[in-house]
């Protein structure tokens, strides 16, 4: 077998295989998204147990093969299964790993989106925003990591200390004061505007520095849902099971 190589990751999804294996994809800081056999993990008292649960953060000791890797080892240096008491915080953290997984792409480091997802496990845990905030945001710095967010230049003539609202083109990826012509322009405020700009310029570690209102956070949240649908080819899973807790509580 190859030399064994260490990286530092999260687990972003599971699934079952055979009696006692799972296989896990993780978010890598050298290797991008990668797909790992833990053998025997679901086996009692297995040494990858713990190592091999969604969520979790640390150095996994990895043996490569042509296309996926073997788990020969794991160092836990934090776990956030803590968000699978909150049903809410559940969702909006699986949400949060399954749109990574979407965008995280096989053999490019992926620095930038692990701490995002970090700090972002580290907000949801700290219950200071509802986890729709957090996810508003969430989805604004990915798509701006990955080069694919929405300028918010203002248009031309556009005053920014007499702004009432623009509209955001997702196709062309900016910001008109005319939305004639555009397929289905969405509506922003000054305040959203200046949203995604704050959240666009600070470092990622500050992503969640800042307060709004429920109102603005509503908005920021319908923005941000109907930009990943913009990208999407296919619907996501989580995004289907936060839409039925919506619908319940509407309803209850």
């Amino acid at each position: 077998m190859t030399d064994q190589l260490t990286e530092r990751g999260i687990v972003l999804s599971t699934s079952n295989l055979g009696e006692y294996d799972k296989r896990l994809v993780i978010l890598t800081e050298n290797l991008g998204k990668i797909t790992v056999f833990a053998n025997g993990a679901r086996k009692q008292n297995s040494r990858f147990g713990a190592a091999s649960q969604v969520f979790t953060m640390g150095k996994f000791m990895l043996y490569p093969g042509r296309n996926t890797y073997t788990l020969h080892g794991a160092e836990i240096e934090k776990s956030f299964l803590a968000l699978s008491g909150d049903m809410e915080q559940y969702a909006a953290a699986s949400y949060v790993c399954e749109l990574t997984e979407y965008f995280a792409q096989d053999g490019l480091p992926g620095k930038d989106l692990l701490n995002l997802l970090y700090v972002t496990f580290q907000q949801f845990l700290s219950g200071t925003m509802s986890p729709d905030t957090v996810r508003a945001a969430f989805i604004l710095k990915l798509l701006h990591v990955e080069g694919v967010a929405p300028d918010m230049e203002l248009p031309e003539g556009a005053e920014p200390d007499r702004l009432e609202k623009l509209w955001l083109d997702p196709e062309e990826g900016h910001l008109t004061a005319d939305p004639v012509g555009v397929g289905r322009p969405l509506v922003m405020s000054s305040t959203a505007i200046y949203a995604f700009q704050y959240i666009y310029s600070r470092p990622i570690a500050a992503t969640y520095s800042f307060k709004i209102s429920d109102r603005a956070s509503d908005e920021l949240l319908y923005l941000a849902e109907k930009l990943v649908e913009h990208h999407l080819d296919r619907p996501l899973r989580s995004a289907r099971i936060i839409q039925g807790m919506r619908a319940f509580r509407k309803n209850s």
